[in-house]
Formats: structure tokens, sequence, C-alpha cells
């Protein structure tokens, strides 16, 4: 099958880019739009989602429509016959402008089309339903050529067919049993799963195919398949490689204000247009897709693209394909993510995804349902002839047939060829196989153990690296080998064939990273290695991800000094607001600053800097109810921000939380689990705790004079670490007079408190430390023998850079003190990026 791929990116609202390879890149313009720059890409949508061919608006959009010929002359109150048809002519002048005149004779031509989201987001470009194109004879599809949609983005997928003894296929056939406060009358749809199971039937007898049973008796709510899914994870018997939902799907803004009277009903659910909750009065958050599943009373769940987007997170492996059959599955607005539709959203996570973004009548989907698995099923048709040949079969509404659009990923298989039959027999060969190659290796690790045991014990770090640190288990390699007895080491090399990322085990990603450090390829052990690799199915895309990672592991170590940025503030309601920053380069970074002036370069006139951040908390809300429950919840939040970003930068050693200074916490020493094993978040990231006022504007002329003195206080410490001078640390004894601590402190860079600093000494404390513009401190939470000491040793630093890591290995090696430990550096020059 020849591929034609036409790259859409933006210009403008209006204007945007084709380009296609051997074709060059022309200009185009989007069609649907007035004399006075107003687009109806909407109203076009709603009549081609058109059931009846009634035309009713409630936009003044009716001259445009006659103008346009999209009504019937003869009476406006209906749609031109030949509405598609205008409609598509348009589409195919935007689609392929001048020099882009492809051969659309061949009836094997398929044309993707690819959006870039990082060119799209706040544009309609992706609504446009550009296989509807039409050159004037006929619709492009009808003359057999295949359309597809995808939109580029970084995340990885592995490519190529799985290889499977048997189609697993998970039905979702999700109907609430009531339907008050979704969408009035929900109709009632027909159980889909007999048709596909008909469809599946040849293969069945074979023991080729199966249906997983993931509810049983229970209702099928959407924690019973997340439970299901959790509880089956890795074991590939009851793993889907198709998931198909049969329900209901809406497109909605919703109110998440917690004290709003309708909060937990289904009434905080509203159309798109309207932007405010009509209970409670809060802004709702941008529309999206939402899928709706029965709760356990059988009301309607809404699901949100995003949450349903994270079952495929849990699965492992993921599946190939999702289908999606329920009204606006694959809809997406204008919004600030294009990846607001469930569709899209999914496209992240599989190769492919086909839905509807249109309503779709039963009779039209039972046609398509019945041929799409038939087809589909028999191993020897790509997705792409399975969804044309499927199409055609649609009949029941002769304007239903462009209703399914497909999603394609085309870093998977370009032809949409997703998985590949083997023979039992030969799985458990190739099982038996490995178990004897790991064998032989693990003795051959025994054997060359003294001489590469550097070697071992650095691929063993990097394939942990690997590991999804979301996953619980009772049985954990353990985090380092280095100082292990050789047995005991070899063992938590075996465990590592026990878990997986991207369909490959740790222990192929050791393997992996030796093939490529091992110097000598003519040695056994290479030789061995090799022939393991070899083995391994797609061992190329193992070698990429291998050497990918050893290559960010590099920039990481020659290029990068990453850090979290966490802005913890106040919001409604008590509720406790996160925003995080990923700064790639804290040494390469500037940023400005409301107080700064020209005198602020001269300590980096001979730097270059990249600024390169990114807001890793833009594309979700991260919130904690009140500071009573910051223990609890923001470890697994630091953890999810984490984990988002290790892929960039490779592993982030320091955080830095910006707090109200009235509610400084002891984050450092909340818990977070690392290789089973709970440890402080201070004993394994370099941590310090800074002012969150000190990141906003001024004001009054009280509050600028404290930051214009803390800028100044800054401005000499960098001197001093230009000049790799010690810090001087002023100690500072109690006083309850807040005057005299302030007169005491006025004219200091750098404090050791020499007392504890316990519950209710801490608000009057940190007060003092604000007012008086003091950017760096230490103390000690809790009353300690020999806290002193810890704090000698600390404070004698001979460098600045060096303090946080001195902070940290306190904290790592001696719990007793340690874990009461704070540290405070609020540096003027590494603060949150303004936009």
């Amino acid at each position: 099958m020849e591929i034609l791929k036409l790259t859409l990116t933006l210009i403008d609202n209006r204007k945007f880019n084709v380009s296609a390879e051997s074709y060059g890149s022309e200009r185009s313009q989007l069609p649907f739009f007035d004399d006075g720059g107003n687009s109806h890409i909407y109203t076009v949508l709603n009549a081609l989602n058109s059931i009846d061919n009634k035309y009713s608006s409630q936009n003044n959009d009716r001259e445009w429509m006659k103008k346009e010929g999209l009504l019937d002359p003869k009476d406006d109150n209906f749609y031109n016959t030949k509405i598609r048809e205008t409609i598509g002519q348009k589409l195919y002048q935007a689609l392929f402008p001048g020099n882009i005149k492809p051969a659309f004779n061949q009836t094997n031509l398929h044309i993707h089309i690819e959006y870039d989201f990082r060119t799209i987001n706040d544009s309609n470009l992706s609504l446009y339903p550009w296989h509807l194109v039409h050159d004037g004879t006929n619709f492009l599809a009808q003359k057999g050529l295949s359309f597809s949609y995808s939109i580029a983005h970084p995340n990885f997928l592995p490519s190529g067919k799985r290889k499977i003894d048997k189609l697993k296929v998970l039905i979702i056939s999700s109907q609430p049993i009531s339907s008050q406060a979704a969408d009035g009358d929900l109709q009632r749809l027909t159980n889909q799963e007999p048709l596909i199971n008909n469809s599946l039937q040849q293969l069945r007898d074979q023991g080729k195919a199966s249906l997983l049973s993931w509810h049983e008796s229970q209702t099928p709510t959407y924690i019973t398949l997340r439970n299901y899914l959790t509880e089956n994870r890795r074991n590939k018997d009851k793993m889907p490689d198709i998931i198909h939902f049969n329900g209901h799907g809406v497109f909605k803004r919703q109110c998440d204000n917690p004290y709003c009277p309708k909060s937990g009903t289904n009434e905080i659910f509203f159309n798109k247009g309207v932007t405010k909750c009509q209970h409670c009065g809060s802004p709702l958050k941008n529309p999206t897709g939402f899928l709706l599943f029965p709760d356990k009373e059988g009301n309607a769940d809404y699901i949100s693209a995003e949450k349903f987007a994270h079952l495929i997170d849990i699965c492992d492996p993921k599946p190939h394909l999702i289908v999606i059959t329920a009204c606006k599955g694959a809809y997406a607005d204008q919004s600030d993510s294009v990846f607001n539709g469930v569709a899209q959203n999914l496209l992240q996570k599989v190769p492919a995804v086909v839905a509807t973004p249109f309503s779709i009548s039963e009779n039209s989907l039972k046609g398509f349902i019945e041929q799409f698995y038939r087809i589909l099923s028999n191993g020897k048709s790509s997705l792409l002839e399975a969804v044309r040949l499927a199409t055609n079969e649609m009949k029941f509404k002769d304007y239903e047939w462009y209703r399914l659009v497909l999603f394609l990923r085309h870093d998977g298989d370009k032809d949409g060829y997703l998985f590949e039959f083997e023979e039992k027999a030969y799985l458990y060969a190739i099982l038996n196989n490995r178990k004897q190659r790991k064998e032989e290796l693990l003795d051959l690790f025994k054997s060359n153990w003294h001489s590469n045991q550097e070697l071992f014990t650095e691929a063993y770090q990097f394939s942990l690296s690997l590991r999804d640190i979301h996953i619980p288990s009772n049985d954990d390699p353990i985090k380092s080998i280095k100082d292990l007895e050789l047995n005991t080491a070899i063992n938590n090399i075996k465990k590592l064939d026990n878990y997986k990322s991207n369909n490959f085990s740790l222990l192929d990603y050791f393997i992996g990273w030796l093939t490529l450090n091992i110097q000598d390829t003519s040695s056994e052990i290479y030789q061995k290695l090799d022939e393991w690799m070899r083995s391994v199915t797609n061992h190329a895309d193992l070698i990429n991800i291998v050497q990918g990672k050893i290559n960010i592991t590099i920039n990481a170590q020659e290029r990068y000094d990453p850090c979290l940025l966490v802005a913890i503030e106040e919001g409604n309601n008590y509720h406790l607001i996160i925003k995080a920053w990923l700064i790639e380069n804290i040494n390469q970074y500037y940023q400005y600053c409301y107080l700064q002036d020209h005198s602020d370069f001269q300590y980096n006139s001979n730097s270059q800097y990249n600024n390169r951040w990114e807001e890793i908390t833009r594309d979700g809300k991260y919130e904690i109810q009140g500071f009573n429950n910051l223990a609890v919840d923001l470890p697994q939040v630091i953890d999810d921000l984490l984990f988002k970003v290790r892929d960039e930068v490779g592993i982030v050693k320091k955080i830095q939380f910006f707090l109200p200074y009235k509610f400084i916490a002891p984050i450092d020493s909340y818990s977070i689990n690392r290789q089973g094993d709970d440890v402080s978040i201070g004993a394994h990231y370099e941590v310090n705790i800074r002012f969150l006022e000190r990141t906003r504007k001024p004001v009054n002329i009280q509050t600028k004079e404290i930051k214009i003195k803390w800028r100044d206080n800054c401005r000499k410490l960098q001197t001093i670490i230009k000049n790799k001078q010690s810090i001087n640390f002023t100690s500072l004894e109690y006083s309850d007079n807040r005057d005299q601590l302030i007169d005491l402190l006025n004219q200091q860079l750098a404090i050791r408190l020499n007392f504890a600093v316990v519950y209710d000494k801490i608000e009057k404390v940190m007060d003092v430390l604000y007012n008086t513009s003091i950017p760096l401190a230490i103390w000690v939470r809790e009353e300690i023998d020999n806290y002193n000491n810890i704090l000698d040793i600390i404070c004698q630093s001979p460098c600045l850079n060096t303090l946080s890591k001195k902070v940290k290995e306190q904290r790592k090696n001696n719990d007793h003190i340690g874990r009461h430990l704070s540290f405070l550096w609020d540096d003027y020059y590494l603060l949150p990026p303004i936009k």
C-alpha cells in the first residue's frame, strides 16, 4: 500500500502549510469563514452530524449557510441534499493546494494526515473532517482511498506487529441504567459483545481469540475495570490486545469546585458553551471528552479523556488498538490542549484508535463492527483495510460512511498491521530457549564477576532506572549490587527479568547496556550477550531505547544540572495549588525578575543561557486539600512530576519548594518509596525550602524594600561563590523579642540558628527571616543531642555550591538528626519562569 503523508502546520487561525514528500510544501487557507473572518466550522460539523437533514441553529449563521449553498434553496429549514459534496469540495481545495496534486486513481493509496500538537493548540485545524474530500466527481474515500489521522508528539511507541498466539479483546459494554443528570434520556444501546463474539468465531474455534471476562456478575464500573487491569498487570493471558468501548460519549465542561453544592453529582457537567457553574458560579474547566460508565447505583459516571487514558498506563503490555463506538469519542474542541478528545488522548498511549466525532446509528454501527472484526482477525489484513472495507457495510444511511475515523501512529507499523499470529509450540520453544540462555549468562557473569564488577553494577543501575516506580511489588530488586556478596548480586540480576518496560524486561536492558559498553567484541561474554540480543523480538528497538537512554545520561552528566521548582500556594477553600517547573540546567538558566537591573548581568557576562524550562503541571490540576494533608499527598505528587520528566533530562537530583513563610513545613522529612524502601525526600534529593512571597511582585513600599535587600544579599553571595570563598554563618540565639531578632539579623547573609525551631516558634522565626531578607539559613526542628556538632560540619562547607549536598548527606547518613534538619537557600537567580 502506498502512503501519502500530509503534514499540516498552522500559521495563524486561518492559514496553514501543507507538506507532502515529493510534492513540497504549499500554503493553504481553511474554509468555512465568512467575510468578517469568523469561523463556521462548528456549523459545518453540526450539519455533518445531522441524522434527519433538518437545519436548526441557535447561531446567526443562516445567511452564511445560504450563501455557501449548504441549505435547500426551496426551504432553508433543511440542508441541501448535496451539502456533503459541497463541503467535500471545499475541503479538497484546502488540502491539495498548488502543486500538491497526487494521482487519485490508485485504489491502494492511503492518505495519512498528521498534525504537530505544538502548533494546533488553541486552533480549529484538527476539527476539519479531511477524509470527506471530494474532487468534483466523487468522494476520494468512495474511490477506494483510505484515510487516517495522527498528532505528532515525542512519546515513543514500539514499532512493528505484536506477535500473539491469541487475540484478546476486552469489551466495555458501558451504559448507565439510570439516565438522570446525564444527557436527558440516553438511548439504550445494543450490547455489541455478541456481534464481536460471532465475528471472531472462526478464530475462537482455533483457540486464537478470546473475549476477556473482567467484571463477571459485578456492575461494569470504571473502578471494577481499573482493579482488573491492576491485578492482572503483566499477565499476558489477561491483558487485552484490543479494548472496545460500547457506550455513550459526551463533550462537556466540568465544575471542579469541591465546595459546589452539587459537587459529587452529575449536575456539575455543562455544555461547552457554558463558562460558569450554574450552581456556585465558579469558572468551568475547558471542555473535554467524557465516556459514561455506570456507577454502583447505575447512574452515569463521567470518565474524562485523561482519566480513561490512565487505564492504558496500567496495562503491561499495552493494547495495540482501542475502538470507541461512543458518540463524540473522537471529538476534540478548540482548547488549551488538542488532547482533550478521548481518541486523541489515547493516541499518546497506543498505536491505533478507531472512533467517531459524530453521532452514528445503531444499524450502521452493527454492520461496521461485524465486518471490522471479521477482517482484522484473519491476521492478513491491515487496520487500514479493515476500516475501509467495514465502512462499506454502513449502508443504513448513505451519509454515515464518513463517521468513523482512524487515528494511526506512524512510529508503529506504517501500514497498520498490528498483530501477527504465532503457534504456541513456537512460543514455548522461545521461552525454554530464553530460560536456558539466561542460566548460561548468569553462570558467565559469576565467572567474570571480579574483572567486570564495576561494569555489571553500572548496567544494573541503568536497568533499574527504566522501571516504572508507580508499580508496587513485594519482591523488588534492591537499589545497588555494588557491595553485595556474589550469589546475592547474581540473584538480584536474575530478578530483573520479572519487570518490564516498553515490552522489554529489565534484564533485556541490562544486557543491552553491557553489549554497547563492553569493548572486547571478540570475548566470550560479548558473544553470549550478542546472542541474547538477537533472540529478543524487535531487538533493534531495544538497542535504540538503550542507546537513547545512554545518550540522555551522557547529556545529563555533561550538559545538564536539572532542578525541579515546586510552588505550593493557598487557593480557594484552603485548597493548596501545586505548580512545578523543570529547569533543564540551573548553571545555564537566567530568568527575568521584577527587581533586576543591568548590574545583574555582571555575574554572568561570560555565560550562554539556554533558558530551557518546562511547566510540567500545565496539563493538569494538582491540588491538595489543605496543609494538614501535605505530608500524605505531596510525596505522590512529587513522584508523578518526576516520572513525567525522567525521559527529558535523566535523573533529577534537586528539588526546591516555595511555601508561604507562615506555613513552612518539614517537606524534606516526608516519606517516599524507592526500590521498596521508605526514605525521606530530603535523603533522596537535594531539597531546600524557599519563601513563596519572594517570587511575587512587590505590592507596597515595605515589601519592595524587603525584596531589594534580598536581591542585594544574593548578589553578595554570588560574589562569594565567584571568588570561591567560604560562607560565614552567623550564629543566632532565640529571643521572644521580635524587634531584637530583626536588629541582630538585619546585616547578615547566612544564619545558623543555635536553637531548635519547634512548632510553637516556627511562624515567628520564619517571619523574622523573611522580613530581614535573609537568603541562607540552617536549623533543626527538634531538641536533639549533639545537633550543634552536625551544624558545625555543614556550616564549615568550603563552597556554597556544595552546601545542599552536605545537607543531603546528613539527612541520608544520620537519620537521628538528619530528618529534623531544615535548609533555606532562597536564590534570587533561580526563580520560577515568568511568561
